[in-house]
């Protein structure tokens, strides 16, 4: 089977066919003699011309190994997705349970263990789709994050490690997307001194879940920058996230500053955990959902 063609993606993780080998215990002969004759795992092409496997890839192949050495036939497995084959192999995957992410990723992040947390990711958002990933566990895991550190559960660098893997998961996401969406972009930017970009990439998810265009200009922006990109592209709006470090006073004063220097008729987002009030001309919404319906209904 001829592998697709994509693009070099710098933030998606991928993985050779001695990577894959070495994560399932095949052989690289047996990996591609299934991939010929069953399309499985499916790779993808680099602009150099060199064959990768995405990681939902390498987990699908993980689990199909599993099978087929508990007795199944890689032909009548082939064709299944993750979470169909999770539930083929005994044990692969824990059943769903009432927010059961936090305190297992916590675990895994005190031992800094990289690989057990981006499959669960993988397996949770191929399973649930994006918006119950999100609520049920992408933000439950990083409020624990923040709380295990302030009462010492975890160090410093393990907080940083934590909150990386699953900015890093989420980013990908999004920029998978967004390569392929059409039309003008909204901007995507936020507050001078505001790093924490967590809310940021949720915006980046529910944009291109509405099929909007996102450029994204990152945290600590200045108004210069924005205003620039405003002038300087033809795009469809700007959304700001503001985290709860965010200093209100200040970010109400360069909130109102774009407002004005934007122009009355251009779209403007705003929200996050450091919106504490409304701005005439800048729309807000209660939640992430409300905001991707939005963008739907404006398409």
């Amino acid at each position: 089977m001829k592998p697709a063609t994509t693009e070099t993606r710098r933030a998606e993780p991928s993985y050779s066919i001695g990577d894959l080998s070495l994560r399932s215990g095949l052989s690289v002969l047996r990996i591609r003699a299934w991939e010929t004759r069953h399309g499985v795992p499916r790779s993808v092409r680099t602009d150099s011309g060199h064959r990768r496997y995405p990681a939902a890839e390498a987990l699908r192949l993980d689990l199909l190994a599993q099978a087929v050495r508990a007795g199944a036939r890689i032909g009548e497995l082939s064709e299944l997705d993750i979470d169909a084959l999770s539930r083929v192999v005994p044990g692969s995957i824990d059943p769903p349970r009432p927010d059961p992410g936090p305190d297992r990723w916590i675990a895994w992040v005190r031992e800094g263990r990289e690989r057990e947390l981006r499959d669960d990711m993988v397996r949770l958002w191929e399973r649930l789709g994006w918006r119950t990933f999100v609520e049920a566990y992408a933000v439950p895991f990083l409020e624990r994050v923040g709380e295990a550190w302030e009462t010492g559960e975890l160090g410093i660098a393990q907080e940083h490690f934590g909150s990386g893997v699953l900015h890093n998961f989420l980013e990908e996401r999004w920029r998978r997307l967004n390569a392929a969406i059409p039309g003008k972009p909204l901007l995507l930017a936020m507050l001078p001194g505001d790093s924490h970009s967590f809310g940021l990439h949720l915006c980046a998810l529910a944009c291109v879940h509405a099929r909007r265009r996102v450029l994204w200009l990152g945290p600590g922006t200045p108004a210069a920058t924005v205003l620039s990109a405003v002038a300087g592209w033809e795009s469809s709006g700007l959304c700001l996230s503001l985290s709860v470090t965010a200093r209100w006073e200040e970010a109400r004063e360069f909130l109102r500053e774009l407002r004005r220097e934007s122009g009355a008729a251009f779209p403007f987002y705003a929200g996050g955990a450091g919106m504490r009030g409304r701005i005439r001309g800048i729309q807000t919404f209660a939640n992430l959902g409300d905001f991707h319906d939005h963008l739907v209904a404006c398409r």
